[in-house]
């Protein structure tokens, strides 16, 4: 970025020929960055409400888009186990029976396929379930086991996520603790579930499933994408342009490099990556726009700034709240997200400032 200078409290900064002012929340005689009139401490508040409150979504078939995991395959032996650990950037030898964690799996560049939920079925040390997004991972799976001469066996099923505190009527009572899995029976159907932070995982039959809508809010994608990004859940928007990396998504708690003799698929570049990128901050942050429909019309890479114009972030994803876009985005932990300003499009004309929304 180039030719910026600063004057008083206020900044001005040419980035490819436009003008942008930041640095303060007051009507500017030529404002080129814009603050809403909304107390973004509402913002947050109401955020906080949203999880709290959550919800159901249920993802729809295979042949559809949707907003969820929805693929799944099961490992039952040694040699299966061998497998996750090669294919996963969380360490299947570290769940515990009766618990699950979440990971990516990456190509061989380190770029991020897909994140999966990785769970341990209680039945058997070497049990394991992962279920994932993209029908492009199954068949990225497949090479992987065919080159080390392991299998898996594909399972078919529907999935749903549940959001927050929600509890459909047929699972009160029922739930599984963070980090657990329960095995649970309704209509006569069996059911997973899968608990990691504030979202629950359902894996099962149409039937199942479509009997839990009772007593609990039912989700569109919209929603259930917004709830996914205040609860930090990974999803496929995040790496669609096929070179997105760990690093990129703060992505540290999904990715296990204790045992230095697990060589998964993409690890050496993926721990330089991090080593370089140092410690970082997934930062939830809200948009002064008060227009987000506009964006959703034809969603474009939203670009961070700070103030002396030099680009911080670039975030593919958002979702949305009182007309106000929502977004996670990774930064430097000594980076001040509430500094930043956003750009909908690298032609727009006018930037927005943003906030910082606080979940408890």
């Amino acid at each position: 970025m180039k030719n910026f200078v600063v004057k008083s409290a206020q900044f001005h900064f040419r980035v490819k020929g436009l003008r942008y002012n930041s640095g303060v929340k007051v009507p500017l005689i030529d404002p080129r960055v814009k603050f809403s009139d909304i107390n973004m401490s509402d913002l947050s508040e109401l955020s906080q409400v949203c999880l709290q409150k959550g919800g159901l979504y249920i993802a729809q078939s295979q042949d559809e888009e949707c907003f969820a995991p929805r693929y799944a395959i099961e490992v039952t032996d040694d040699a299966g186990v061998s497998f996750l650990r090669r294919l996963l950037t969380v360490d299947a030898k570290t769940i515990g029976r009766g618990h699950v964690k979440q990971g990516f799996i990456l190509n061989a560049l380190g770029a991020v396929a897909d994140f999966a939920w990785v769970a341990h079925l209680p039945d058997s040390d070497t049990h394991y379930r992962v279920v994932f997004e993209s029908p492009e991972t199954l068949a990225w799976m497949h090479q992987v086991a065919k080159a080390f001469d392991e299998e898996f066996v594909t399972i078919q099923t529907r999935v749903a996520l549940i959001f927050g505190q929600a509890t459909p009527a047929e699972l009160e009572g029922k739930m599984p603790a963070d980090g657990s899995i329960v095995e649970v029976s309704v209509n006569e159907s069996a059911l997973m579930l899968m608990r990691c932070g504030a979202v629950t995982l359902v894996t099962g039959d149409e039937l199942a499933l479509g009997s839990l809508s009772q007593g609990v809010e039912s989700l569109d994608e919209m929603a259930a994408n917004t709830l996914g990004i205040l609860a930090g859940l990974p999803q496929s928007m995040d790496w669609m342009n096929g070179e997105t990396t760990p690093d990129m998504l703060a992505g540290e708690p999904f990715v296990d490099f204790s045992d230095a003799s697990r060589m998964f698929i993409g690890r050496a570049l993926t721990e330089a990556r991090m080593k370089a990128a140092g410690c970082l901050q997934n930062a939830l942050v809200g948009s002064h726009a008060d227009n987000a429909e506009v964006w959703f019309e034809d969603p474009q890479p939203i670009i961070m700034l700070n103030t002396d114009g030099v680009q911080k972030a670039r975030v593919q994803r958002a979702g949305e709240l009182n007309g106000h876009l929502v977004m996670r985005v990774a930064l430097p932990a000594t980076e001040d997200a509430s500094k930043l300003v956003t750009l909908f499009n690298e032609n727009d004309s006018e930037a927005w400032g943003l906030d910082v929304i606080h979940l408890q």
